[in-house]
C-alpha cells in the first residue's frame, strides 16, 4: 500500500501556546485560561500575500541594499499579516485584535520575546501539520 501524503499535509492556521520566556511555562490569565495566538502559516492566502508585498517592495528598492531598520519592518510585517488573534491577553490595557495593535506589540521591545515565539511558530512545521 503506498504512503498516503494527504497525512502530512499543513493546515493553514494554527493556535500557539505563549510561554514565559524564561521559566518556558504555558501562560495563563487570571482565570486560568492559556494565553494562545492563531497564527497563519506558509500555506495559508494570508503567508502567500504577505512575502507577495514584501517582493513587491523589494522590487521597488531596485538594487539599493535594504537598511535593518528596514529589514526589521518587513519582519514586523509578515507577522501582522499572520496574526490573526490573541486570546486571553491585553496589551496596555487593551485588546490585540488590528494589525495596529499586533504591529505596536510586535514592535515594542519590552516584549521581543513574544514576537520571537510567534516567529518561531511561523518557521516550525510541526505547528501546522494536520492532527497538531
Amino acid at each position: 500500500m503506498a504512503f498516503n501524503l494527504d497525512s502530512l499535509a499543513l493546515v493553514e492556521t494554527a493556535n500557539i501556546a505563549l510561554r514565559h520566556p524564561s521559566t518556558g511555562e504555558a501562560l495563563v490569565d487570571e482565570k486560568g485560561n492559556a494565553v494562545t495566538i492563531d497564527i497563519y502559516g506558509t500555506s495559508s492566502k494570508q503567508y502567500r500575500d504577505a512575502i507577495l508585498r514584501m517582493q513587491q517592495r523589494a522590487l521597488r528598492r531596485g538594487k539599493k541594499t535594504p537598511t535593518p531598520a528596514e529589514l526589521k519592518d518587513e519582519g514586523v510585517e509578515l507577522l501582522v499579516a499572520v496574526s490573526d488573534k490573541i486570546n486571553n491577553l491585553e496589551y496596555k490595557q487593551a485588546p490585540v485584535n488590528t494589525a495596529e495593535a499586533f504591529r505596536a506589540l510586535y514592535n515594542d521591545h519590552a516584549f521581543s520575546w513574544l514576537k520571537d515565539q510567534v516567529d518561531e511558530a511561523l518557521g516550525t512545521v510541526d505547528s501546522f501539520l494536520k492532527g497538531n
